[in-house]
C-alpha cells in the first residue's frame, strides 16, 4: 500500500541517526528528544509539501492519517509516556490518543494555512498548546477546590459550627493562589 509505505518511510527516516545535515535542516549531533523528532517530521512534510498536500486532499486521506497516527504512537513508545501521562494526571492510553490527535490536527491546520509557520514555530505552538491544556486543568481543579471549601464554610455556618484553624489556613492558601493567578493574567 503506497500510503502506508509513504508514512513508514517518513518515520523510519526520523528514527535513523543523522551524521550530516540535510538540505533544509540539520539535526546531526542532536539528541533525539521528542521535540526534535516532531520538528524533524515537520521538516520532511514541508520539504515534500506538494506530495503531502495531494495525499491530505485525496479520498484516502483518512487512511494515511490512520497510518500516521500508528507511527506517532510508536514514536511515543520510545519516550516515557507513562511519566508524561502521570504528570498530566490522565491515563496513559488517553494521553497517547490526545497527544497524537492534537499533533495530527496541528499538522492539518499548518497545511491549511499554507505552512506559514516554520517547523520550529509550529512545534512551539504545539508544545504551548500542551502547556495551556495542563495549566487549564490545574485552574479547573483549583476552582473546584475553592467552590468545595466555600460550600463547606456555608454548611458549617448554617449548622452553627465554627471554622477550624485548618479551614482558615486552607482559605488563605486559596486566596493567595487566586491573587497569584489574577496577577499572572494581568501580565
Amino acid at each position: 500500500d503506497l500510503l502506508k509505505s509513504t508514512c513508514q518511510q517518513l518515520f523510519s527516516h526520523i528514527f535513523e541517526e543523522h551524521p550530516a545535515s540535510e538540505l533544509t535542516h540539520d539535526f546531526s549531533g542532536e539528541k533525539n528528544t521528542l521535540h526534535i523528532m516532531l520538528t524533524h517530521i515537520l521538516y520532511h512534510l514541508k520539504d515534500d509539501q506538494k506530495r503531502y498536500s495531494r495525499i491530505f486532499r485525496c479520498e484516502s486521506a483518512d487512511l494515511f492519517w490512520s497510518y500516521f497516527n500508528a507511527q506517532l504512537e510508536n514514536l511515543l513508545k520510545h519516550y516515557d509516556v507513562n511519566a508524561l501521562a502521570a504528570q498530566k494526571e490522565v491515563p496513559q492510553d488517553f494521553f497517547t490518543h490526545y497527544y497524537c490527535s492534537t499533533y495530527m490536527e496541528t499538522v492539518k491546520w499548518w497545511f491549511q494555512n499554507h505552512l506559514k509557520a516554520s517547523p520550529e514555530e509550529l512545534e512551539t505552538y504545539f508544545e504551548k498548546g500542551e502547556e495551556y491544556y495542563h495549566s487549564y486543568n490545574e485552574n479547573i481543579n483549583k476552582m473546584k477546590l475553592k467552590e468545595e471549601k466555600k460550600n463547606n464554610k456555608i454548611n458549617k455556618t448554617n449548622k452553627g459550627e465554627s471554622e477550624t484553624q485548618d479551614d482558615e489556613i486552607l482559605y488563605e492558601e486559596i486566596d493567595v493562589s487566586q491573587r497569584s493567578e489574577e496577577h499572572t493574567s494581568e501580565l
